[in-house]
């Protein structure tokens, strides 16, 4: 290496390692220096000479600015937790809370958790994306870690513990193309299924009712009580939620708990944690009714006769089952339905009258609904209010047009064009 002048900073190889350092002296509130470091690896001797020589280029462009470098003792599993505990639960729902957890144990800590967050580069998250990629997960499911990862890197950014330029570089992948969009059930399909439910458990026809003939999520079937139903309108206030237990042994350091387990349910000091203004009620296990998602879901909707017909029919039917029934939905033991079991029941049902259930959850019934509003010829905000949602952006997302709507709308098309002209010899007068 050539000599520089003091203050210029330098690089220099560690031992015989692949490993480079590039270093940089910036000052300090107290009027001293102190040494900025950044570490490469690269076994090529001429490669990283010139990685080096960028680094130590940013580094000079950075306290030019009078902008300190990322430094500290975070790594990315740690400092994720602490962004999750300290920013994401005080703004966020608490099933928020669970899915971001979740995404970080699921592919974010095995893969980044153990780098230190002053050292992330792009190039580790790219061959994150990459590995995700070929893992076969969907274009959809990397988006959501990647929202997870990117939130937390822009609070770090913001603190100094990371570069933004790390944050910039985040690109998602494309949707791949033939990617089988989840289809909504026809008329013909949402009958058949319908009569089948109520043949074999009338209980779920109740619910497969509430999805396709009113939109309801998964949670908002099995959260219903009989005192939100108030004809001519049914009232949407909660949902069922299942909330994950915590660690409540201390804070996660060196990689791993005091408790030395993984799962929060497993730890002996484990806990659940809910905001104090929270209003949720515990039922049993880990089921709670929640406040619904949004504050726009919380709506009241007017039957209509698919729903009304339905709740007539049920209602002595639970009632020979089970005196003084709180919930519409029911399990076999009289109880509140499970969301995600009433999913499983859902693809039997279909699969039992010859629909492919690999293609359309529970979900697909709302997504049903949707379809049912713009083939009425439903307004877009009336759709927008029925469905929930704050804007029309959402609620297009569940609308599928089928080829027979896109036909008939040519066919309106058609009424309106002029004739065409008469094509023969000329008349002779």
């Amino acid at each position: 290496m050539s000599q520089r002048d003091w203050g210029n900073g330098g690089y220099y190889q560690v031992g015989t390692s692949n490993t480079w350092v590039a270093w940089l002296s910036f000052p300090t509130p107290d009027g001293g220096h102190k040494r900025r470091v950044k570490k490469i690896t690269e076994p090529n001797k001429k490669r990283a000479k010139i990685r080096c020589e960028t680094e130590l280029k940013h580094l000079q462009r950075l306290r030019d600015e009078g902008i300190q470098p990322a430094s500290g003792d975070w790594t990315v599993e740690t400092w994720i937790r602490h962004w999750i505990d300290t920013i994401v639960k005080t703004t966020r729902s608490p099933g928020t809370v669970d899915t971001y957890t979740q995404r970080l144990g699921a592919r974010i800590a095995p893969a980044l958790g153990r780098i230190r967050l002053a050292e992330l580069t792009a190039e580790d998250i790219d061959r994150w994306i990459t590995q995700m990629v070929q893992d076969g997960l969907a274009s959809s499911t990397i988006k959501s870690h990647l929202t997870v990862l990117r939130g937390a890197l822009d609070v770090a950014a913001k603190r100094g513990h990371v570069e933004a330029r790390i944050i910039q570089g985040i690109a998602a992948p494309r949707q791949a193309r033939g990617t089988i969009r989840k289809l909504p059930l026809t008329l013909e399909q949402a009958d058949a299924v319908l009569d089948y439910a109520w043949d074999a458990h009338p209980a779920l026809a109740v619910a497969w009712t509430l999805g396709l003939w009113a939109g309801f999520r998964e949670g908002e079937i099995a959260g219903l009580r009989w005192t939100d139903v108030t004809p001519p309108t049914v009232k949407i206030r909660g949902q069922i939620r299942r909330y994950t237990w915590e660690h409540g042994c201390g804070e996660f350091t060196n990689g791993r708990w005091p408790c030395c387990r993984r799962r929060g349910a497993s730890c002996p000091r484990r806990y659940r944690f809910l905001p104090p203004d929270y209003d949720a009620v515990h039922i049993r296990g880990g089921l709670w009714w929640a406040p619904t998602k949004t504050v726009n879901s919380n709506r009241d909707l007017p039957m209509s006769v698919k729903v009304q017909e339905a709740l007539v029919r049920w209602w002595p039917i639970q009632r020979q089952l089970w005196d003084d029934p709180t919930w519409v939905v029911t399990d076999p033991k009289g109880q509140c339905a499970i969301p995600a079991k009433l999913n499983d029941w859902w693809k039997k049902d279909l699969a039992a009258v010859g629909i492919d259930p690999a293609r359309r959850s529970l979900h697909a019934a709302r997504g049903s609904f949707a379809t049912f509003l713009l083939e009425a010829g439903v307004d877009q905000p009336t759709q927008v209010g029925l469905m929930g949602h704050s804007k029309y952006q959402t609620t297009e997302l569940y609308i599928t047009v089928r080829d027979e709507h896109m036909a008939e709308a040519m066919s309106k098309v058609d009424q309106l064009a002029k004739p065409p002209a008469q094509i023969g010899p000329p008349t002779t007068p």
